[in-house]
């Protein structure tokens, strides 16, 4: 079982225009809404994959019913904390000339003392079922910043993903997550350096296996992935695919990446799948989960080197 974790999960409301012209009118080609925030992502992902898959998290009432129907028709179990309110709204603008994506993404109700605790108790009880925990996303406001911290603590019994940033991946870093994943710049940020090669970001990511973590899995947008664990590195080229959106691709890296781990594969064919995943959700329109069939066909395309 594939469990992800998420405290501030989303509406996505993707738009297509032909140029974004700024401080101007802009004419939407498309429009699409996904139940969207990057737990949710992974989830469904990863059952997309043939992961058996769930979701728990924050959710809030007057949405849960939209939810539950999005994550229901994609084969994942939904255990939500309900609380009143409505879920924030994030605007995604693909730019179709550029190949780009502006967002504007909402803050988010924020949770209380009494929320939080209310979650760490339904994480243990979904950690006691063993397989894989995904804690992923942005905090809402109220949240501390040592949450990601507690959950993985809570976490006894199932392994852990963290696909966190800032001072919330800081404080977790050495609670025990097996898998960790950055982006460059993300990574950059938590080093306090400029890392401008492959070399520079091979010898950041050691510093996090130095920390306790088992597996670092980097993304160089693109310019491919990085995956390294103590004394392996491996380096995956980008796959050739047309850009329709790049949000949520870190999203289907990671679900890639565990549903291979979970399924025991080694460190290449964990990166492989990743990859492959991160590049059909790049082919594929808004943040819905990519078709398998474009994950399999890009997954044949993927060349592994090694990393000296």
């Amino acid at each position: 079982m594939i469990t992800a974790v998420g405290l501030n999960l989303s509406i996505d409301r993707t738009i297509e225009i032909a140029r974004l012209v700024p401080y101007g009118t802009n004419r939407a080609l498309s429009t699409r809404i996904d139940a969207g925030g990057k737990a949710v992502n992974v989830a469904l992902m990863a059952s997309r994959l043939g992961a058996k898959a769930s979701v728990t998290g924050i959710m809030r009432e007057k949405d849960a019913d939209f939810f539950g129907t999005a994550l229901r028709g994609g084969g994942v179990e939904a255990d939500f904390l309900v609380l009143p309110g409505s879920m924030r709204v994030n605007v995604k603008v693909l730019d179709r000339e550029a190949g780009a994506v502006t967002e504007f993404n909402e803050a988010g109700a924020p949770v209380t003392a009494e929320d939080l605790e209310a979650l760490l108790s339904r994480v243990r009880l979904h950690a006691a079922k063993g397989g894989w925990m995904i804690l992923t996303g942005s905090l809402p406001p109220g949240c501390p910043k040592a949450y990601y911290r507690l959950l993985i603590l809570a976490a006894k019994g199932c392994r852990v993903a963290l696909d966190a940033d800032g001072e919330a991946l800081k404080q977790a870093l050495d609670a025990g997550a097996a898998l960790v994943k950055r982006n460059r710049r993300e990574l950059e940020g938590l080093t306090g350096r400029t890392l401008a090669s492959i070399g520079d970001v091979r010898r950041a990511a050691l510093e996090l296996i130095d920390r306790g973590v088992e597996t670092a899995v980097v993304s160089l947008g693109g310019e491919g992935a990085l995956a390294v664990r103590r004394g392996e590195c491996l380096f995956a080229p980008p796959p050739d695919v047309p850009v329709r959106s790049t949000v949520g691709a870190g999203d289907a890296m990671v679900a890639g990446a565990v549903v291979a781990l979970e399924a025991g594969e080694e460190l290449e064919a964990m990166l492989r799948a990743g990859v492959a995943a991160a590049g059909a959700a790049v082919a594929t329109e808004g943040t819905q989960a990519a078709p398998l069939e474009a994950y399999q066909h890009i997954y044949k395309t993927i060349s592994i080197q090694k990393v000296m």
